[in-house]
């Protein structure tokens, strides 16, 4: 087991706490001397394409946090090279394995259904993903780049989680999707030293970007019910 972090100050105290033996500042060393069977990929969205490609290249199984790539060109890339090389890959979607999801799932399809009672038909779905950590201007993460995150924003970051979550409980698949997007904060204070996502907004100095943050709205049609998403 080991892990791969290019800030060695960083990797030293991630070891440690994860009580990881090795660790790389670069992936592909690892890959080389370590010859994992799988790798399990948490890096910016930008990099998931390339570093998914060494690791699917080098014969090991690439676990992709979502989203797998930054369009649907690389990730139709991936998903071929995959095929071709008759090998396994996978997108982590996290929610699926909170307790009240799987609970809800269960309800519908699982084998706790004959002891709760059958949850019928479903005819609409409505849901909320509501988020704090980056309510104010001085909130800032890589995630608000679009160079980073993608064009996107909040459909592929936290929208795709609710999707996700929606589909694993009811069994149906997404299959069109129409959204109202509004800008909230059209300017961030971007800290001047690195910041972990979730540890707060960083200290020292700070400037201004023209970063974008958005609100969706989506109505959509999925196996005959209608769904609601509101962030």
């Amino acid at each position: 087991m080991a892990l791969s972090e290019r800030n060695p100050e960083a990797a030293r105290k991630l070891t440690e706490e994860l009580c990881i033996p090795t660790w790389y500042t670069d992936y592909k060393e690892m890959l080389e001397k370590e010859k994992p069977d799988v790798v399990h990929i948490c890096t910016p969205n930008n990099t998931h394409f390339q570093i998914a490609r060494d690791v699917i290249e080098s014969g090991a199984f690439a676990y992709c946090e979502k989203p797998l790539g930054m369009d649907s060109k690389e990730t139709t890339e991936l998903a071929q090279m995959v095929i071709a090389r008759g090998t396994k890959a996978g997108v982590n979607f996290n929610y699926r394995q909170n307790a009240m999801v799987r609970e809800m799932h269960e309800r519908l399809y699982g084998e706790v259904n004959d002891l709760l009672g059958n949850a019928g038909e479903i005819y609409a779905v409505r849901g909320h993903y509501l988020q704090d950590w980056m309510m104010y201007d001085t909130d800032y993460n890589w995630r608000v780049v679009p160079e980073l995150g993608g064009v996107s924003r909040t459909i592929a970051d936290i929208g795709s989680h609710w999707f996700d979550t929606v589909q694993f409980i009811t069994g149906h698949m997404i299959t069109k999707v129409f959204c109202d997007m509004q800008t909230v904060i059209p300017r961030r204070k971007k800290p001047t030293t690195q910041v972990r996502t979730f540890c707060g907004s960083g200290h020292g100095l700070r400037r201004r970007g023209p970063l974008r943050a958005a609100q969706l709205r989506p109505f959509r049609w999925l196996g005959g019910c209608l769904e609601k998403y509101d962030r």
